[in-house]
């Protein structure tokens, strides 16, 4: 039976964050798992309860999800990124492992590219990511984007490349 450490409701500009925080600060590495479009927290119950055994679990609402505010401003990848950031300063976690799936897949990717200081390791699962090819201007562009960052120093390549791949994806006009 998995045991709540915290509940997660943190404020950002007047904005609640809500999900779920599981086991001691002092299990580490952690772990951040991030869900897809349409989803909850409670999308990764079943792993918060087997990680939580021996890792700090982190399992939050992005915004406009669950138990999070739906805020007027953008919904996308890069922004849901720059929550996560702000969350695991918040919460003093350090170089977590993060696991994304589906669009959330894409957030941890995000993360990765625009803050190369948090996360220790993603994890992406069915998020359409394998795909993706590097920028043009990047040498060898038909490697794949996670090989580029994994072995490559210069992110700002990488970042266009991801921000433009989404953009037409998250246009506000369709998003309730």
């Amino acid at each position: 039976m998995m045991t709540h450490d915290e509940i997660v409701n943190i404020c950002v500009d007047d904005q609640h964050i809500g999900g779920t925080l599981v086991a001691p600060r002092t299990l580490v590495p952690g772990v951040l798992f991030v869900h897809g479009w349409a989803c909850t927290h409670e999308f990764f119950a079943p792993q918060v309860e087997q990680f939580s055994l021996d890792h700090r679990t982190i399992a939050v609402d992005l915004r406009g999800h669950g138990q999070s505010d739906a805020p007027h401003q953008e919904y996308t990848p890069r922004a849901f990124a720059d929550d996560l950031a702000w969350l695991c300063g918040q919460l003093g976690v350090e170089r977590p492992i993060v696991v994304g799936h589906s669009m959330g897949a894409v957030v941890a990717l995000q993360l990765a590219a625009w803050y190369q200081a948090v996360p220790s390791a993603i994890i992406l699962i069915d998020g359409g990511t394998r795909t993706l090819l590097g920028p043009a201007e990047v040498p060898d562009s038909e490697m794949g984007l996670t090989d580029i960052m994994r072995h490559g120093t210069d992110m700002e390549p990488v970042r266009r490349s991801l921000d433009a791949a989404q953009a037409s994806s998250f246009d506000a006009q369709y998003l309730a």
